[in-house]
């Protein structure tokens, strides 16, 4: 048996990464044409998603069925924590593949693009810092909880900056400052990922009490 909630998200990102990854390129700039009126992305960064895609996919299958196999329960901080280190550096990789696209735009965006890309990887290197190796990055539960917060807050900024940007316009600042963004699937994808960040760091959280 499976860790079924981890197995069915696994599935999901499986099934859309390999179809977007073996699309060809007609088909991608036809869906994103249908769904926004921007510039398409290029053949690369549509295979950089894919395989973005079908990696998580894979290793939420994997660790489904290694933490079911030895019957650990979904509260298990270790299994909760590589959940997050998967989401967290796919989420930081997935920015970072839109970097010069934005700064292409105004070198505002790609910093903003630039600084979440890093913070979403290195949040997820400490996290597996302290899985990997003997040295704890953060002494203390209390430093934990509160890094878990800091986490779940700058996931949710994302989030919320996302739905502003799509909804009522780019605030305040650059040459697209009030316009409203048009949705993209790879946009859908990350806001899934950090989504998810969120409600596992969450649980993470309520564990370190």
């Amino acid at each position: 048996m499976k860790n079924k909630t981890i197995y069915f998200l696994g599935c999901i990102f499986l099934f859309i990464g390999l179809i977007w990854l073996f699309l060809p390129h007609f088909a991608h700039s036809h869906i994103e044409k249908e769904i926004n009126n921007n510039d398409e992305s290029t053949h690369f960064e549509n295979v950089i998603y894919g395989l973005i895609g079908t990696l998580t996919g894979l290793f939420l299958i994997t660790i489904s069925n290694k933490y079911e196999e030895r019957k650990i329960p979904l509260k298990n901080k270790t299994y909760l924590k590589e959940v997050i280190v998967t989401l967290s550096i796919s989420g930081g990789f997935i920015h970072a593949s839109l970097i010069l696209e934005h700064f292409r735009e105004w070198i505002g965006y790609g910093l903003f693009f630039f600084v979440v890309s890093i913070a979403q990887i290195v949040y997820g290197i400490i996290i597996l810092t302290d899985l990997k190796t003997n040295r704890n990055p953060l002494k203390n539960k209390s430093s934990w909880r509160i890094f878990y917060l800091a986490g779940i807050t700058g996931n949710l900024i994302i989030i919320v900056i996302y739905i502003i940007t799509r909804t009522v316009g780019i605030p305040f600042f650059g040459p697209e400052a009030g316009i409203i963004e048009a949705i993209s699937p790879i946009d859908i994808f990350s806001k899934i990922v950090e989504i998810l960040t969120v409600i596992f760091l969450a649980m993470l959280m309520k564990e370190s009490y």
